[in-house]
């Protein structure tokens, strides 16, 4: 009985443990370090924790203590700051000395009094010392290294998936013993609107990007000719989830009105997909609608349909005709977006779950478009033709679409190169992301890269100061110069360069291995030089 009874206590307190993590850490102060580090802990559960035998342990090559709890009840829900006696208000003091990072991975973690928890914030790279995460294996998750007067901190408060590269972000401005920002990233996507009962309907998705479930408060601004007409509190939105809102604007005549749509949300990371803007009225907006994508070529069973893009906010009357002379009408509402045409959308829904219901159109009729090439056209209701698109035989595989791009300028189509092979009711796919957290302050992201399927390679730069000469050249392996991508020129901090894989004459290089040569020189004096091997399939 008491051996069950010490297990059944045992066990409460490993889970109670659990509850607490490493919440903000700040292991880098300009100039001297010492007495000015400090770590903040979180109860991040529902249960108050005693601490008494917790550690607080640091790595560089190995782990080593450096401070353990006397006895200490933290709260549910509130913090404890442990630091260096130059640090006002802390809990607890003691020398900490933690490490710097730069050159390889360092680490501090919290060991419960029983050792059956840990949790472990792991920073910079590479993991020269093979230090091990929470799960016990060699780490290969870090957080990133912030500059000296920065923190590390959770992207919410109390949020752990024991990914460091996933729940650590720098912070600008540590928040010793206080509550992070919460720096989940909210866009705003599908903005539509349009006239219903004598007025006007103004609906929105707000998507959570982050992991992370947006427990701060946040809220969505309509505005109507720059006067706010409504501002509605968001609730909480799970990690990659979607909330749709709406509100009605009080329109009740023909002239032209500007919608924007704001979310406020301070501590957003990316503020650029906060606002959207939409305008109605009596004159037709600019943009106008596009083909944007095709599937002519679909599984067995599965159906064809084809994507239009658009661009501007007022809907209409159109037509699709086919090489043969074959078509049908439809009609689109207000509202910019990617709308696809299709004869049935629960069968478009069971292909493709993720396009979402409002964007499909269904239509009656339906003209066949042939697997060996044909010529599609969008035409306006007087039968003006809008747009077009002519494809040949193998353009695509079976169940690829086929999806507009654009290069220099210049309108393209490329088999889609998303996982699911179409992207129906959303943007089209891109051959690469360049990631918000670069390493290095030159690199290159596309290689591999089928150029002529649309992908491309890009120089992406991140400088802190603009570079008054930059020179970046493709190369062949035999020492032939293929492409200038910048010759001498000044370019700002940051920016990218693309090589679309065609040489100074325009013309496809062949597949193989080629080189980028990069040099450029700061306004301040200083060099910088990398050569990269890049391939061509």
């Amino acid at each position: 009985m008491k051996l069950h009874l010490a297990l059944f206590i045992l066990l409460c307190f490993s889970a109670l443990s659990a509850q607490i993590v490493i919440n903000e850490l700040y292991y880098d102060h300009p100039g001297v370090d010492t007495g000015y580090e400090w770590i903040e802990l979180y109860n991040a559960g529902a249960h108050d924790v005693n601490l008494e035998g917790a550690r607080i342990l640091k790595a560089g090559s190995s782990f080593v203590e450096v401070f353990e709890f006397p006895r200490f009840i933290l709260r549910a829900g509130r913090y404890l700051l442990l630091a260096e006696n130059k640090v006002p208000n802390a809990h607890f003091y003691a020398s900490l000395a933690f490490q710097n990072g730069g050159g390889a991975t360092d680490a501090v973690r919290f060991v419960s009094a029983d050792e059956s928890y840990t949790d472990t914030v792991l920073y910079d790279a590479p993991n020269l010392n093979e230090l091990p995460d929470d799960t016990g294996n060699i780490a290969t998750s870090f957080a990133p290294r912030g500059p000296a007067g920065t923190s590390l901190a959770r992207i919410v408060n109390g949020f752990d998936t024991d990914d460091c590269a996933v729940d650590w972000v720098v912070e600008t401005e540590p928040t010793p013993a206080y509550p992070n920002p919460h720096r989940t990233d909210l866009a705003l996507e599908r903005a539509k609107v349009w006239p219903e009962a004598g007025s006007w309907l103004c609906e929105v998705w707000v998507k959570n990007l982050s992991p992370a479930p947006s427990s701060c408060e946040v809220t969505l601004e309509f505005w109507l000719d720059e006067v706010n007409v409504e501002s509605i509190s968001l609730a909480s939105i799970a990690a990659y989830d979607s909330l749709l809102m709406q509100s009605w604007l009080p329109i009740t005549d023909e002239e032209d009105h500007l919608i924007r749509i704001a979310l406020v949300h301070p501590s957003d990371p990316d503020q650029s997909n906060n606002q959207l803007t939409l305008s109605v009225g009596g004159s037709v907006e600019e943009g106008g609608i596009v083909l944007n994508e095709i599937m002519y070529r679909p599984a067995v069973g599965e159906q064809e349909w084809i994507e239009v893009w658009q661009r501007g906010s007022l809907g209409g009357s159109y037509r699709i005709q086919d090489r043969s002379g074959g078509g049908f009408d439809f009609e689109t509402p207000n509202g910019k977006g990617y709308y696809v045409l299709c004869t049935s959308a629960a069968q478009l829904l069971a292909r493709y779950p993720d396009c979402d219901l409002g964007c499909i159109i269904e239509t009656k009729r339906w003209t066949a478009l042939n697997n060996d090439g044909d010529d599609v056209y969008l035409l306006d209701a007087d039968e003006a033709m809008i747009d077009s698109l002519s494809y040949v035989s193998g353009a695509t595989k079976v169940d690829q679409s086929l999806e507009r791009y654009e290069q220099g300028g210049e309108v393209k189509w490329r088999p889609s190169l998303d996982e699911t092979g179409a992207t129906p009711g959303r943007e089209n796919s891109k051959p690469h992301q360049v990631p918000d957290t670069q390493k290095r302050a030159v690199e290159v992201f596309g290689s591999p890269a089928k150029l002529k399927a649309g992908e491309w390679i890009t120089v992406s730069f991140k400088f802190a100061e603009a570079q008054s000469k930059v020179s970046c050249k493709v190369w062949s392996r035999s020492g032939e110069l293929v492409r200038v991508l910048a010759g001498n020129i000044s370019t700002e901090a940051t920016g990218q360069l693309i090589w679309d894989g065609r040489d100074s004459r325009g013309k496809f290089v062949r597949r193989g291995l080629y080189f980028i040569a990069w040099h450029s020189l700061s306004a301040s004096g200083k060099h910088h030089e990398r050569q990269f091997s890049v391939a061509v399939r």
